[in-house]
């Protein structure tokens, strides 16, 4: 086998661990989904109150600090199509149909027919909204480069429209970028004080899922509450190591 063959195999196996990592906490994570509600804890909510915590512990493990790593914020809800165009008119996002794959009688959409739309704020943060067969997805996302209180007030604003619209919803969020050191996974659980649960390695992915009293969000697998998940994805083959952070699990996204 060539040095590119291995490389590329090597990252081909790297992004298919991290995406049964990813489906694997998409379905304890949908299951928590239908029962789970967000509360608010001393006038912040859960996730506010994790997203804090985390970015300082991120400060200090990623290469050049928090604001350089990837974050997205993501909300759940089983909503109609009017309430999530509602919650999307008032995030200044306008949804329009997607391409349908087939088309019914003169044209009209099938009932599998879905609607997206997206707004973007200085070319670092992008809200998604994304609406089909009764589940919605709403996401605030950023590249490197965002500023903390931005994106909590990007976050904080689409909270409060859900609130506003009295519309129930399951929220999470990760971060995604370089360690600055060779332990950053094990420093990161410990500033959590976090009790390992879950260990998943390929020799490329390491993935573990904690237990954090620190943070206020969780979700049940098993007999435990599990809230936090850590991927320490292997630089291999000349590609960057990634540390990627998960509340209270790795959730997938999407791009448009």
């Amino acid at each position: 086998m060539t040095l590119h063959a291995k490389q590329t195999s090597r990252k081909f196996s790297a992004g298919i661990a991290l995406a049964v990592i990813v489906l694997l906490a998409t379905a304890i994570y949908s299951l928590w989904n239908k029962e789970h509600l967000e509360q608010s804890v001393h006038g912040k909510t859960r996730l506010m109150h994790d997203f804090a915590a985390v970015w300082d512990w991120m400060d200090d493990v990623l290469a050049d600090g928090a604001a350089q790593g990837r974050w997205s914020f993501r909300m759940d809800g089983r909503w109609s199509q009017e309430e999530t165009a509602r919650l999307a008119g008032a995030l200044g996002v306008t949804l329009s149909a997607e391409p349908a794959a087939e088309k019914g009688a003169l044209g009209a959409a099938t009932a599998g027919q879905a609607y997206s739309g997206k707004t973007e704020i200085d070319g670092v943060y992008r809200t998604i909204v994304r609406y089909e067969a009764g589940a919605a997805v709403v996401l605030v996302q950023t590249d490197a480069g965002a500023a903390k209180s931005k994106l909590a007030e990007l976050i904080l604003s689409l909270e409060q429209a859900a609130t506003v619209n009295k519309l129930d919803y399951a929220g999470s969020f990760a971060v995604r970028g370089e360690p600055g050191q060779e332990d950053a996974a094990a420093v990161l659980a410990g500033k959590a004080k976090a009790e390992r649960r879950e260990v998943y390695n390929d020799g490329h992915t390491e993935s573990i899922t904690y237990s954090s009293p620190e943070l206020q969000t969780g979700v049940a697998s098993g007999a435990a509450t599990v809230n936090l998940q850590i991927a320490d994805i292997s630089g291999d083959a000349g590609a960057p190591r990634e540390l990627v952070v998960g509340v209270p699990l790795i959730t997938g996204d999407y791009r448009m």
